[in-house]
């Protein structure tokens, strides 16, 4: 599939998702397929999902496909309630833990959710390429052309702690108080079928 901004290709068999650009001529990343037929995403990514990616420093294959559930969630959580999902805001419940014998990325310490698969099994081996060609650049990439995510996998990303409430923005503080109000462990696998409603906040509350 090509539309003049990202193009998708089916990989070769000998790629693997923790490659990296190599001597390949347009930047890419990669995509697990259950990341849209299972959690609904689209690409490009939502700003505030791209700024998790940067700030953790992960591609997007690099983070665990229930990580991508909780994030999807929270989308859906702060869209039916008239909030604003943001990166801090959305790591003020997760920690990272990465390790070096584990090759995904985790979320940590929220109990907001509960998690999409316990066993999320199957996902390793089915994904491909979004190389993006030149007017794509702009929902990839910022102003002083850096991609607003890492492309490719990270060596070894450090841990990162949640972000205490008193670096949140007023705004921000204002939309953790209403979240604080909402019930734990809720279900994420109802959360993210909303999103196929043409009704999200009454797919929601309903």
């Amino acid at each position: 599939m090509e539309d003049g901004f990202l193009r998708v290709k089916v990989c070769t068999g000998n790629e693997r998702v923790c490659h990296g650009k190599e001597g390949a001529k347009l930047d890419f990343f990669y995509v697990y397929a259950c990341f849209f037929h299972d959690l609904g995403l689209t690409v490009p990514f939502a700003d505030w999902q791209m700024a998790v990616l940067r700030e953790i420093k992960c591609a997007p294959t690099q983070i665990h496909p229930n990580a991508w559930a909780s994030m999807q969630a929270f989308d859906v959580l702060c869209r039916a309630a008239g909030l604003t999902a943001t990166m801090p805001l959305f790591l003020h419940f997760y920690k990272t833990r990465p390790t070096t014998s584990k090759g995904w990325v985790s979320f940590f310490g929220a109990n907001k959710f509960s998690l999409y698969l316990a066993s999320y099994k199957g996902f390793k081996t089915g994904f491909f390429k979004i190389s993006i060609l030149g007017r794509g650049r702009k929902y990839i990439f910022d102003e002083e052309d850096r991609p607003k995510f890492p492309l490719y996998w990270t060596a070894l990303p450090p841990p990162v702690d949640p972000w205490v409430e008193d670096r949140l923005t007023p705004v921000e503080r204002a939309d953790l108080a209403v979240l604080k109000t909402l019930p734990n462990k809720i279900p994420l696998r109802p959360l993210i079928q909303c999103l196929r409603s043409p009704d999200l906040p009454r797919a929601v509350y309903g």
